[in-house]
């Protein structure tokens, strides 16, 4: 019998699979939690990212995690997946893992926090639009208003409510934030594709497998050019932090959430990322909490409920993590 992530246990069967049983996790709770593991990852990147290289900390993030997924997913890996499933699992890798991830750290190398934070929060209306033109999904007026009164909430909050607007410049880091917001939205509509077949906890590990070569290859290169500066405890107390809860947890949850509910619905989900990057600076930077950060975090979550409750699903719908616990 084995634990899983959310809770629940599993029975193994003759043909190697696992049977889900007892307590499960609504992907609702699942997909709140998992902004709050990449606002902690979007703060540390920052800081450690002026020492090591995105490729660098990318990599040294994703090889532990990847050996951890695979100690979580070895019952369930028994089987190989068909060759077609698995060359669109290496893509997920290279687009969602190690694509998606490089640009994102190199965008923080370059861009400001309000920049980088208003073009990111476009993701939602992306893959809302891109769910309803290329996998068919059911968009109704409240998705897209639940879209457009989430991103406004998180102007609000980046802007302190005032007409900050005009002061914004588009800069080479906006650009890549832009096209890491592209590869996001990619990654979870692609992923819709196997997670019909394939638990989440499956898809993530093959896909973070597959993200290993190229990542090595660039980062000996890149090693080659910058050596690594003495680490310190920050920094490795950081790197555990990017490897259990923003890779494992929250990329294993994020599954969950598109295959229940959606990768139109779960996106609208993102958008609680830069409230939780508010509260974690009141917390951690001694920051004055300001009217416009809970008007701006009232219309963020007034807009996840309008969305989620007009999704068309079963909002009392829940679905079991798969794979093993261990994290």
């Amino acid at each position: 019998m084995q634990v899983r992530p959310d809770g629940s246990r599993s029975v193994p069967v003759m043909d190697g699979t696992e049977r889900p049983r007892g307590r499960q996790a609504s992907p609702y709770l699942l997909l709140t939690l998992t902004p709050l593991f990449w606002a902690g990852n979007w703060v540390l990147a920052r800081v450690i990212v002026q020492d090591l290289s995105p490729i660098v900390l990318t990599a040294a993030r994703w090889t532990p995690a990847t050996l951890l997924l695979y100690l979580l997913a070895r019952h369930e890996l028994r089987s190989a997946p068909r060759r077609r499933d698995l060359a669109l699992m290496a893509l997920l890798g290279w687009i969602g893992i190690a694509g998606y991830t490089v640009v994102q750290y190199t965008a923080l190398e370059h861009t400001t926090a309000i920049n980088g934070s208003l073009v990111f929060s476009t993701n939602p209306v992306v893959t809302v639009l891109l769910a309803a033109l290329w996998l068919r999904e059911r968009i109704g007026w409240r998705q897209v208003a639940g879209a457009v009164l989430s991103v406004l909430g998180v102007a609000v909050i980046l802007t302190g409510g005032t007409a900050a607007w005009s002061q914004i410049r588009l800069n080479p880091g906006d650009l890549l934030v832009v096209f890491s917001t592209l590869l996001w939205a990619l990654y979870s509509l692609l992923g819709r594709l196997v997670l019909d077949r394939y638990s989440p906890l499956v898809v993530t590990t093959w896909a973070a497998a597959a993200s290993l070569p190229p990542l090595w290859a660039a980062a000996w290169l890149d090693l080659a050019r910058r050596p690594l500066p003495p680490l310190t405890p920050l920094h490795w107390l950081s790197l555990a932090y990017m490897v259990v809860f923003p890779s494992l947890l929250g990329f294993v949850w994020w599954y969950v959430g598109v295959r229940a509910l959606g990768a139109g619905v779960a996106s609208i989900f993102g958008n609680l990322l830069p409230v939780y990057t508010a509260a974690l600076s009141v917390l951690f930077l001694d920051e004055t909490l300001t009217a416009a950060h809970v008007a701006g975090g009232l219309a963020v979550v007034t807009g996840v409920i309008l969305a989620t409750g007009g999704s068309g699903r079963n909002p009392t719908r829940e679905v079991a993590v798969s794979g093993s616990r261990g994290r």
